[in-house]
């Protein structure tokens, strides 16, 4: 008996700190979580919202309209089209990520959601997904195709010739038509 109390009283004082290691963990989980700039979403295999972790500001509804939900019950019809193909391809290659617009109270607003598979006992359970809001990083991108655009329009339609050239490798890098046709 007093070996039996013994192992009880190891085993109790092994799982106390299991425990309390755990609560430790959960704590700076939750640290970093809180410090992320970015929305974090858990979804379970039914693509339900298990979970989400954003300020109230960064998103369209209260987290716990979230909670439960299945992404075509919140989601626009094509973000939730991106999703499921994300998913699809999340459970092939370990990883997927897609970009998406969302109008939000002040405007319109580009995130990339990037997701990776949550595997228990070797199968599939859910996904971990991180939203990052890219608005000004696509604004950039579309004023500089706007500004190659514009360059690419003088350049063609110049009425003189204009001949571009490597001045350290002294190569031809490009022509307008003008200069091909003198």
């Amino acid at each position: 008996l007093r070996e039996y109390q013994a192992e009880l009283d190891s085993n109790s004082k092994q799982l106390l700190e299991i425990h309390e290691e755990t609560k430790q963990h959960e704590t700076q989980l939750r640290s970093i979580l809180k410090s992320m700039d970015d929305i974090v979403f858990i979804f379970d295999r039914h693509n339900r919202f298990v979970s989400v972790n954003a300020p109230e500001e960064k998103l369209f509804l209260k987290q716990e309209e979230f909670i439960g939900k299945e992404v075509s019950a919140v989601m626009p019809p094509y973000i939730t089209e991106l999703f499921v193909q994300a998913i699809a391809e999340l459970q092939t290659t370990g990883f997927a990520e897609f970009d998406y617009q969302l109008e939000m109270p002040d405007g319109l607003q580009w995130y990339q959601m990037k997701l990776s598979p949550i595997i228990k006992d070797e199968t599939y359970s859910g996904s971990v997904a991180v939203a990052r809001e890219i608005t000004q990083r696509k604004e950039i991108e579309e004023a500089l195709r706007e500004s190659e655009a514009r360059y690419h329009a003088f350049f063609e339609q110049a009425a003189d010739s204009i001949v571009l050239i490597d001045g350290e490798k002294g190569t031809l890098v490009e022509f307008n038509e003008k200069a091909y046709t003198n």
